[in-house]
């Protein structure tokens, strides 16, 4: 490619961008709403990189300090994140609508909790769900209809943002946390969140990855690449190398448990099965997101409930202030003595329902390798964690046990030059996407970690806000509802973000934390980023 080819290509590009990272084809209050949800996100992002939370105040009641600013923005966040899902919400098919519904309700309940204490409070937690109701049930219209939806659907946060000025809901929550012992779940869940946002945004941008990386691999160089990595993975399982890449956190005895290597097998078979077929028939795209929150939420069904459990409580509170929760604790309660069962029944339906789906369809998905990866990964390890003894032997693998029987599948592949027509770059990618996913965070010092996580979330909502948006849909409601999707979910994944990981105690958890749920995670992810990925042209 020429230089001019190439900077008319890269200027096309930019223009490109910048038109998806605009706001065409909305009504003018929808509009609005998205700017200022960009604008609030970008000032997150801001305070999420330099730590900033503006002045500290002392709480004259509990006498610890709480960051004013800090919960001033995180009422407007959720309102702005209220809004937003109405709008996608009265423009969504009838299953969602029911969803996003609950979602701004529960948005608003959290917001309005804020509010003091008295008798107003109930009327103002009444008038607040009122005008919500009202403004879900507008079907969508013209720019002054989505003006009235939109300013009934700000009205819980804007009762709130009055409140807040006066006290700390941030601080009375994150105390709330810490005083239920729920630090530990936070952390981890504040983990997937970040694994899921940031896998995403890969994931969004892999087809134009692929478009840009032309160079050529010969399968001369896949066998040299297989070569070192075999010789560094054998350093490794020798503990050679210490704690570099990974450490006995990915490498644990098991030489003398045979029955893992089969798992190991098996998985890497169906890596390395899938992988390099897609080569020449690419997986088709779609699924892939809803089905990693399900995968996040199903290895995390612990932390999830009892947070939600949190949640629960706040919204009674807010309604009733001196209404007895306790009740409340019993489902996270059973959940945590049962937590092993519970995680098995859900990778046994992941698995089941992704088996079923392909055997009916005969088509894979990336959505669905996703589930089907994701089973045959958790679906052992959940039957040894729940059932094992003393005496029984281990029989789930190890990321690393994984990472090796895929790297001499591939070794195997290049020397042998089988199957016929395989290409070599796919082959590539089954060495070097493994040592990037499930090493990364050991290239550099542990003290940079939370620095390094903190610059990856920023990095990931740019991209999904301006950098590589979705494109405008002629359609404009559906324009519309994309829109205010991907704002809302880009916004709440900031906010939360903040909100958690400025709390001493919660942040002190995460290196911890995002092993474990890397340990879930990392390899069914690994799966789906190594296949090949493309839409189909229709026949």
């Amino acid at each position: 490619m020429t230089q001019v080819g190439l900077r008319a290509r890269l200027g096309e590009g930019l223009r490109t961008r910048a038109l998806r990272a605009g706001t065409p084809n909305l009504e003018r209050p929808i509009r609005v709403v998205v700017l200022l949800a960009q604008a609030l996100a970008a000032v997150l992002c801001l305070m999420i990189l330099t730590g900033w939370r503006g002045p500290a105040v002392l709480n004259r009641f509990t006498g610890t300090p709480y960051w004013p600013w800090q919960s001033i923005l995180t009422v407007v966040a959720l309102g702005v994140i209220t809004v937003t899902t109405t709008i996608a919400c009265v423009r969504s098919t009838p299953a969602r609508r029911a969803l996003l519904s609950g979602v701004a309700v529960v948005l608003a309940l959290l917001t309005m909790d804020a509010l003091g204490l008295g008798s107003a409070r109930v009327w103002l937690v009444v008038l607040g769900l009122a005008s919500l109701v009202t403004a879900l049930a507008l079907p969508p219209g013209g720019r002054d209809r989505e003006t009235v939806r939109c300013a009934l659907a700000a009205v819980p946060a804007l009762m709130a943002l009055v409140a807040t000025v006066r006290s700390s809901d941030v601080e009375q929550a994150l105390a709330a946390v810490r005083g239920r012992g729920l630090a530990p779940s936070a952390a981890i869940l504040l983990s997937l969140l970040t694994i899921f946002a940031l896998t995403v945004s890969v994931e969004g941008q892999r087809e134009r990855t692929g478009r840009l990386l032309h160079w050529r691999v010969t399968t001369r160089a896949v066998l040299a690449a297989a070569v070192l990595k075999l010789l560094l993975l054998g350093a490794l399982y020798l503990h050679l190398t210490g704690g570099f890449l990974g450490g006995d956190v990915f490498w644990r005895a098991r030489v003398d448990q045979p029955w893992s290597w089969v798992h190991a097998a098996l998985v890497a078979g169906l890596m390395v099965g899938v992988a390099v077929p897609s080569s020449r028939r690419p997986l088709e795209p779609g699924g892939f997101t809803p089905r990693l929150a399900a995968v996040s939420l199903g290895v995390g069904i612990m932390q999830v409930t009892a947070l939600a459990t949190l949640v629960a409580i706040t919204v009674v509170n807010t309604v009733s202030p001196l209404a007895d929760t306790a009740s409340l604790f019993a489902l996270p309660d059973w959940v945590i003595d049962h937590v092993e069962v519970v995680q098995l029944v859900i990778a046994g339906a992941i698995l089941l329902a992704a088996s079923t789906q392909l055997a009916v369809r005969r088509t894979l998905t990336a959505g669905l390798y996703l589930w089907l990866a994701a089973g045959v990964w958790l679906v052992p390890a959940l039957l040894g964690i729940a059932f094992a003894s003393d005496t029984s032997p281990t029989a789930w693998a190890a990321p690393g046990q994984v990472e090796t029987v895929v790297t001499l599948a591939v070794l195997a592949m290049a020397v042998a030059r089988r199957p016929a027509g395989f290409q070599p770059r796919a082959l590539m990618l089954l060495v070097v996407v493994p040592l990037v996913v499930l090493h990364l965070d050991s290239f550099w010092p542990e003290a940079w970690t939370d620095q390094v996580t903190q610059i990856a979330v920023v990095l990931a909502v740019v991209i999904a806000l301006w950098l590589n948006p979705p494109p405008a849909f002629a359609d404009r409601r559906r324009n519309e509802r994309s829109r205010a999707l991907l704002v809302s979910g880009q916004l709440g994944v900031l906010t939360l973000y903040l909100y958690l990981f400025n709390d001493a105690q919660l942040s002190g958890l995460l290196g911890s934390s995002t092993t474990i749920a890397w340990l879930w995670l990392g390899i069914p992810i690994t799966a789906v980023l190594t296949a090949r990925v493309a839409a189909r042209p229709r026949q």
